[in-house]
């Protein structure tokens, strides 16, 4: 036994020697734990992730986490934004599921509904006693121009505006507020299949109010914490373009 205890001490290295020293700063291994890089000792204090870029995916990854319930009261809030507390207020963190979803189906419903809305217009002048249905695929590239311009690029003039003059508005919240003002549009575009020109004009001109009413209420709240003195130049642009888009809307699709 003392012969074993002697080979023992033999084996160990004396703490003050340079070797433990040494081999007190040297590196585990390849571990990778908790933020622990890779060849990295363990008293070294790991770097964090860098935040992903805005031409990135994932940093739109966190914008698009959206339960169905939140979804549901968010486009609710939409469609009936005459309530106590703005959309701002209330829901907090911008997301773009619910906008993305609006444009795919406006592109889809308002060309569909425009094609079907021809051929009954078409049928009505010339008297026929049988409805011919096809779809106008010229329809479809107006429809995915001009929401794209109104979704999209609207949008990021304004954000260029706002930037330009300092405010922390970003790309994100403009494409939240502008994409919730369109869903009234959504039921709306299945009721412009009833023969009647002045129905869509009104039905057109109350979703537009809605949606107007919307960015004018939501939007003006972000303005007067940031734009105080462009609120009412950016209310004024906002009313414009719902107007022309009005305009488009009938006589691209419906007229």
């Amino acid at each position: 036994m003392e012969e074993r205890t002697e080979e023992l001490k033999k084996t160990l290295i004396p703490f003050d020697q340079e070797e433990a020293k040494d081999a007190a700063k040297a590196a585990i291994g390849r571990v990778s734990f908790f933020g622990l890089n890779k060849g990295e000792t363990p008293g070294e204090k790991a770097s964090e992730p860098k935040a992903p870029s805005w031409y990135h995916v994932a940093y739109y990854k966190d914008h698009f986490d959206l339960s169905t319930a939140d979804a549901l009261r968010r486009i609710t809030k939409a469609i009936w934004p005459f309530q106590a507390k703005s959309f701002v207020e209330t829901e907090g963190k911008a997301d773009l599921y619910v906008p993305v979803w609006a444009y795919f189906t406006l592109v889809i419903t308002m060309s569909s509904f425009g094609s079907l809305v021809k051929s009954i217009d078409e049928a009505r002048a010339t008297n026929a006693t049988s409805l011919s249905l096809s779809f106008d695929t010229g329809k479809l590239t107006s429809c995915v121009t001009v929401f794209t311009f109104f979704f999209f690029i609207n949008p990021g003039i304004f954000c260029i505006f706002f930037k330009c003059k300092g405010s922390e508005i970003g790309l994100v919240q403009l494409l939240c507020m502008v994409g919730y003002s369109f869903i009234p549009f959504i039921p709306v575009s299945f009721l412009f299949v009833l023969p009647y020109a002045i129905f869509r004009v009104v039905l057109l001109i109350g979703a537009a109010c809605i949606g107007m009413y919307f960015l004018y209420r939501n939007m003006g709240k972000l303005c007067e914490k940031y734009l105080k003195d462009y609120i009412y130049f950016v209310r004024a642009y906002m009313i414009t373009i719902q107007v022309v888009l009005i305009v488009v809307i009938y006589f691209s699709f419906f007229s």
